[in-house]
């Protein structure tokens, strides 16, 4: 009967201590699974946070204001396919079919739209990377031009009309008429300064 009593105390003892030990593994699986999700999340959070730096890195400026933030378009190093697909034209061609500009309007209407001095330069650049140096040669073919004269010239180089030029550059329509004569006297042309500037930029 001892014999048999100790047997149940000792059965119960370690079913009890069994018991403990299932237990105790079992909040240790507990606890190293919760380590291990916590670490999982934050590696996880971390791989988010750096492909999201780089992507930030990475994002290629487009359109002519964003390059603006970056600096002179000088800098710019991807190059356009065409002169008509530089940033600085198509922010002219932009401002000129939304303004559908008026040779009878008063140009002072249109300053919104007018172009400075950065812009004219940057238009300049353009012209000369896709036409083999436009205005170096322009001015050497005709040295009487004036600096302001090739700004006119890259913006008719673009096929824009007198009224266009007279609201980006804020002169009267009548001044900028003069001077399309004037260039058309330089040239000896009568044809369509478009079609003469475009000429001398492909040759």
């Amino acid at each position: 009967m001892k014999f048999t009593m100790t047997n149940i105390i000792q059965t119960m003892f370690n079913q009890k201590y069994e018991s403990a030990m299932k237990k105790k593994t079992l909040l240790f699986a507990g606890l190293c699974a919760l380590c291990l999700c916590t670490w999982e999340v934050q590696a996880a959070n971390s791989n988010h946070v750096s492909i999201n730096i780089m992507d930030d890195n990475d994002i290629v400026p487009t359109g002519y204001e964003i390059i603006l933030l970056k600096g002179d378009l000088a800098a710019k190093t991807e190059a356009a396919a065409s002169f008509n697909e530089e940033p600085i034209c198509r922010l002219i061609m932009e401002r000129v079919n939304e303004g559908q500009f008026k040779s009878k309007v008063d140009y002072v209407n249109y300053k919104d739209s007018a172009l400075d001095k950065q812009q004219l330069l940057d238009l300049r650049l353009a012209a000369d990377r896709h036409f083999s140096q436009f205005t170096v040669r322009l001015k050497k073919a005709y040295p009487e031009l004036t600096n302001s004269d090739l700004d006119y010239c890259c913006l008719y180089l673009l096929g824009l009309t007198d009224a266009d030029i007279a609201a980006l550059m804020q002169r009267a329509y009548s001044t900028v008429s003069e001077r399309s004569h004037k260039l058309k006297a330089v040239f000896d042309s009568d044809d369509a300064l478009s079609i003469t500037l475009k000429a001398f930029a492909e040759a």
